[in-house]
């Protein structure tokens, strides 16, 4: 998933935008320039207190990092392997194999998997 990730970056150009280790102290809804709401966000990085404005937040602080997986019934009569999209690390494991991926929405973890998979059986939303 990391190298997918540092790939689509990369081939993006999307890396220059990124500020690693960097702390967010403090995120908050500001007027920018008078065009409507923007969002002011202080930063520390290296001890140095950063302000910037952006016309936008994403907040990914880790909410899915532990899986939820639901009770299907039957599921555990199926013969074949499942597993969460948490737990997916390398296409090769699914090599000559017909995959079905099921989700509320499927991330990037599926993302990743259709991408790598050429035989994706079906895929499920809901």
């Amino acid at each position: 998933m990391l190298l997918y990730l540092r790939r689509y970056a990369e081939v993006h150009d999307l890396l220059r935008l990124v500020s690693f280790d960097t702390a967010v102290i403090d995120v908050r809804p500001c007027e920018a320039n008078g065009n409507g709401r923007a969002w002011a966000v202080t930063t520390r990085q290296g001890g140095a207190e950063t302000e910037t404005t952006y016309d936008a937040v994403v907040v990914c602080n880790g909410h899915y990092s532990a899986p939820s997986v639901p009770e299907i019934r039957g599921m555990d009569a199926f013969p074949g392997e499942c597993m969460h999209s948490h737990n997916y690390r390398r296409p090769e494991a699914f090599a000559g194999k017909r995959v079905l991926l099921m989700g509320v929405r499927c991330l990037l973890g599926c993302a990743a998997c259709c991408h790598s998979c050429p035989r994706v059986a079906d895929m499920l939303t809901h």
